[in-house]
């Protein structure tokens, strides 16, 4: 469509604010003494007196008293903006002569320090009660449940505007988020052409108009050819924007004469400040309805659009809150992380936004719908995504214009696109599929005459079909606001897990802190004591005098030793779960070779990973089974050995841990076979049992035990590093 008619239409004068339709008549009078400053040529219909001569007087002395009454309370009430409204209405009886009087109904507003009355022509109160009945008894219905579907409520108010009216036809127009109008309800005569699901494009409503509409939510035309009345007076400061008998634009005028009709009113239904629709009537003959009625039906409507809102957030937020709990629901299983999530975690807000495909993740892990990613290389969505990533948000419901690669694929034109939060590079791209389809217009949008250079109103109202392509439907502010509301709740989510995470480790790094605090004090007291015990072996090696005694207590201190020196380690390394195998060997093996004689020469070559760990549980058979090897091969093995040498080995496989002790010793072959008892042998073959460990024993060139930890059995094995 062109944009011309569109921006020429908001330069068009909407109306003429020095006239008056002949229906109604103007009259302005000081707030503060009541003098007349301006009229209606037309008020001479009434008057019998020439509209200049009733300039300067008080109004009081042309209506009876009663009615002055009714004029004081209004200014009264318009001083002190007691009741909050803008215009008031009121009967009100004129008596220009001594001999006659006239009822009509009048419509009040301000002006600066002016107030306004309009003077209706015609006056008929026979119809009031059944009118007030009729919309007093479907006030009562508007809040009842049948009614939280806006379509039947569109039906039902344009059904009851053309009962109370008798127009033509009654209408109501919705304007989009393109503010483009789109007939969703109808009321009519059988002889009226049907206009539903027809769309009005939006030049046909300016905004300039859009705008007086959210000020004047009544407007009426009795008859498009009407004749035109000046005001006289004092009309330069004059803001007529609540006028209802004022001119209205020659352009409008002829716009409804090319529909043709003849006479039209109109009320707006008003969202957020927004003209969000009007219920439009048509007659084909001049019409006129009574101030009364437009009045009743105008508070009726602003009742309507009250609850347009209403169930739009009931729709829209309490429906779509539960949609939003299951989703941040599967978020939080995920761990708080989107590249985790599935394609079926999003099929729940398929409810709140209508979208085909999902693309997630961030510039690690890109998932993309199934359906989707068999249409379209990686590649593409990657440099789609870097192309409309800039933003924070980014929608569109002609995406091909940003991507030449797409044109060839039906799958994708609407895209919206939202960056959650830049630290994680996380996003989340809601798809739409092309939509081809044929809008029924009422009459060429394009059609507008032109004269002398000049645009007028479209001439041609007859249906008009458009067929769109290359577009998905366009991403409605609900749903824009919606996806926003995702990504809020996204974000806030992350930041409480953040939040407790860091809190819960700070309270574990202190728990930690109090215990290394506590095994520290109980590891240095359990090396005091045995330091303690050691010394009591002392003295007791001291004080015997039999060398077999001495003997068995330098061994008993020995073990005892190096369980002192597990308890050291762990105290210098300050941790007190796992133990460095290579270095606790290494301390121990130190040790041991310091209290024989003779071990200058023996070399123990130590082939255990570097930074190999193993669980405090373990840790002490190890140490003792290392202790015994050694002790024992000291004391046996190397009678007459020149280079004496004892290795420690650690091997590891898929299945399991060698873990092997040899000598070169004189070895000892039968020990094991001949079932000969030995404490060191019976203490080492505990300690592999308690690990739940194998061995083998190799007695032949030297002493070689070899020990098979299986990874299946020992789960101890997952702590090494």
């Amino acid at each position: 469509m062109s944009s011309n008619p569109f921006s020429y239409c908001e330069n068009l004068k909407t109306s003429d604010f020095s006239y008056v339709q002949e229906f109604g008549i103007f009259l302005a009078f000081k707030k503060h003494d009541f003098t007349i400053v301006s009229l209606s040529e037309n008020i001479e219909n009434i008057a019998n007196l020439k509209a200049s001569l009733l300039i300067g007087k008080n109004i009081s002395a042309y209506v009876i008293d009663d009615s002055f009454e009714k004029i004081k309370n209004i200014a009264l009430n318009f001083q002190e903006n007691s009741n909050n409204l803008n215009y008031y209405i009121a009967e009100i009886k004129f008596c220009f002569s001594e001999n006659s009087s006239v009822l009509k109904e009048c419509y009040f507003y301000q002006n600066e320090n002016l107030i306004i009355i309009e003077i209706f022509n015609e006056y008929r109160a026979k119809d009031n009660d059944i009118v007030t009945g009729l919309v007093s008894n479907f006030n009562r219905f508007i809040s009842t449940p049948q009614y939280d579907d806006n379509e039947k409520l569109v039906h039902d108010i344009c059904k009851l505007v053309k009962e109370i009216t008798n127009y033509d036809r009654v209408y109501y127009c919705h304007f989009g988020e393109d503010e483009h109008g789109y007939v969703i309800g109808e009321a009519k005569s059988d002889t009226c052409e049907s206009i539903l699901h027809h769309h009005f494009p939006a030049s046909d409503v300016p905004f300039t108009v859009r705008n007086l509409y959210l000020t004047n939510r009544m407007r009426i035309i009795p008859n498009a050819n009407y004749k035109e009345f000046k005001i006289i007076g004092e009309i330069e400061q004059f803001k007529l924007d609540l006028s209802l008998v004022r001119t209205i634009g020659k352009t409008h005028i002829q716009y409804i004469k090319n529909m043709g009709i003849s006479s039209s009113a109109s009320f707006s239904v008003i969202s957020g400040n927004r003209l969000a629709g009007l219920i439009g009537c048509h007659n084909y003959t001049p019409k006129e309805i009574s101030l009364f009625i437009m009045n009743k039906l105008s508070n009726l409507i602003e009742h309507i659009s009250t609850k347009f809102e209403i169930n739009n957030l009931k729709k829209n937020n309490i429906y779509r809150d539960d949609i939003l709990k299951e989703f941040i629901g599967h978020f939080v299983n995920c761990n708080f992380h989107l590249q985790n999530m599935r394609e079926t975690h999003f099929e729940c807000l398929k409810n709140a936004i209508k979208f085909d495909y999902i693309i997630f993740g961030n510039s690690n892990k890109i998932n993309i719908s199934d359906k989707l990613k068999n249409n379209i290389p990686l590649s593409e969505i990657k440099k789609l995504i870097t192309e409309l990533n800039k933003e924070k948000i980014f929608f569109t419901n002609e995406v091909k214009k940003y991507n030449n690669f797409l044109n060839g694929i039906s799958d994708i034109s609407g895209v919206m696109l939202f960056n959650i939060e830049e630290k994680f590079g996380d996003f989340i791209m809601l798809v739409r599929k092309e939509q081809i389809e044929t809008v029924k217009w009422s009459g060429n949008p394009n059609d507008y005459s032109e004269s002398n250079g000049q645009i007028g109103p479209r001439k041609s109202f007859d249906t008009w079909y458009q067929e769109v392509k290359s577009k998905s439907e366009v991403w409605s502010k609900s749903d824009i606001f919606y996806f926003e509301k995702i990504k809020s709740l996204i974000s806030e989510e992350r930041s409480k897990y953040l939040s407790n995470l860091e809190i819960n480790n700070q309270i574990l790094q202190e728990k930690n802190r109090q215990i290394e605090i506590l095994l520290s004090e109980v590891h240095h007291r359990v090396k005091n004591n045995l330091s303690i015990l050691n010394a009591l072996f002392d003295w007791k090696i001291r004080e015997s005098g039999i060398s077999e005694v001495t003997s068995t207590l330098k061994e008993m201190k020995s073990r005892v030793t190096s369980i002192s020196l597990l308890h050291e380690s762990l105290y210098q390394e300050n941790n007190y779960g796992v133990l460095d195998l290579k270095k606790y060997i290494q301390n121990l093996s130190i040790f041991t070779k310091s209290i024989y004689k003779d071990t200058k020469n023996l070399d123990i070559n130590i082939k255990i990973p570097n930074n190999t760990k193993i669980p405090l549980q373990q840790s002490l058979p190890f140490g003792l089974i290392v202790h015994e090897f050694i002790t024992n091969s000291i004391k046996y093995a190397f009678k007459s050995i020149e280079k004496p040498l004892i290795i420690i080995d650690w091997k590891e496989s898929d299945q399991y841990v060698l873990f092997s002790l040899s000598d070169n010793g004189i070895g000892c072959k039968d020990l094991i076979k001949e079932g000969r008892k030995s404490i060191g042998i019976e203490l080492i073959k505990m300690l592999i049992k308690q690990l739940d460990g194998l061995f083998e024993w190799d007695g032949e060139n030297g002493v070689k035990i070899e020990i098979k930890f299986f990874k299946r059995k020992c789960s101890w094995l997952e702590m090494k590093t």
